[in-house]
């Protein structure tokens, strides 16, 4: 007699080939009056700030950012107890 397989060998066996996930580019432009801001780039320096003070990026838990392009500046509060601002 010929050994007899198992259902449960020839399910684990069997895996389903994975396709590549196509990659998710979002862009957040702010526009006004003669200047345009990409915002993604305002949280690089607004982390980037924070980390200078001497905090890890990975502390962050909350971040609040305020555009205020009128004055060119960015104002920010993190894990609603940190501060600051930084030119746009």
């Amino acid at each position: 007699m010929a050994p007899t397989k198992s259902k449960e060998t020839d399910v684990t066996k069997k895996k389903p080939a994975v396709k590549a996930a196509a990659q998710k580019v979002e862009e957040m432009i702010l526009q006004f009056q003669e200047g345009e801001w990409d915002l993604s780039a305002v949280k690089e320096q607004i982390v980037a700030a924070y980390v200078a003070e001497g905090h890890r990026a990975s502390a962050i838990k909350k971040l609040t950012i305020y555009l205020k392009p009128e004055e060119r500046k960015a104002y920010y509060v993190i894990n609603e107890k940190a501060t600051g601002d930084i030119d746009l």
